[in-house]
């Protein structure tokens, strides 16, 4: 598959007219109801003027549709499912969903960054990130960017060197680019006085921890709409254990995600 391919040698890849522009719009919708938290520099407490919305797996049931997607869970089963999870069918996803957010460039660039906070230079993946534009990104509200083939680094901290080149990832309202969480990315500044959301699924290999206790800060009333899927993708099956007397196999099942989900226990 060319995706996997540009994946594994670039570090990325486009998908173009992915969504359709009525559920993109949808998204959109709901994003401008939720209320912006803070943001904070990636190397210092610096606050910056970009607006984040966090947790939307917890803030609009619409959202859940994304992270289920048939692309985005093909391509995310293919690089971060663990084969040796054995208590679920090796046809499912085993991954966890590690953060999920929408972020609005301000007047600042985002900093050239990466999101795996364990690089290395081998070719196992642990982390991919999509990004949703909600707008068409342009040189005036501000372009993503990326440095491609740089994702096998290993380096934490990116600087750009002479050889080093940041390529314009060129979105409309309907794709979406996926990207190792070990590439350096970062975003040109916003010109406009209109915001300019993006939306940035993080998702990560089971026993990675994730941004934000996701299992027990998903809302009760969205449980009637976890597919078998989403309950893993949520980490409900990998919660870990309370004690040795719960079990002693760090890697769950259905059947412990749907207990956690009826009984708030693992």
């Amino acid at each position: 598959m060319r995706a996997t391919i540009n994946i594994k040698k670039n570090g990325f890849h486009i998908f173009r007219s992915v969504f359709d522009k009525k559920f993109i719009s949808i998204l959109s919708d709901s994003i401008k109801k939720q209320k912006p938290s803070p943001q904070a520099g990636f190397y210092n407490n610096q606050k910056l003027d970009s607006k984040a919305i966090l947790n939307l797996q917890s803030k609009d049931k619409i959202f859940l549709k994304l992270l289920n997607h048939k692309l985005i869970t093909k391509i995310n089963t293919f690089f971060l499912n663990d084969k040796y999870y054995k208590s679920l069918n090796p046809k499912l996803p085993n991954y966890i969903l590690s953060q999920f957010a929408a972020r609005s460039t301000g007047k600042k660039r985002l900093v050239l960054h990466i999101d795996d906070k364990v690089p290395n230079k081998s070719q196992t993946v642990n982390y991919l990130q999509w990004a949703i534009p909600l707008v068409n990104l342009n040189k005036d509200n501000g372009y993503t960017q990326v440095v491609p083939k740089s994702h096998r680094s290993g380096i934490l901290k990116p600087v750009l060197k002479r050889n080093d080149k940041l390529k314009d990832l060129k979105l409309n309202v309907g794709d979406a680019v996926v990207w190792d969480g070990r590439i350096w990315h970062a975003a040109r500044v916003n010109k406009t006085n209109k915001d300019r959301w993006v939306i940035i699924i993080t998702f990560c290999k089971w026993f990675f921890k994730p941004h934000y206790d996701i299992p027990r800060n998903f809302p009760k009333k969205f449980y009637k709409n976890l597919t078998r899927d989403l309950k893993i993708i949520l980490g409900f099956a990998s919660i870990p254990k309370l004690n040795e007397e719960s079990g002693n196999i760090q890697r769950g099942d259905l059947r412990s995600a749907s207990n956690f989900i009826s009984k708030g226990i693992y």
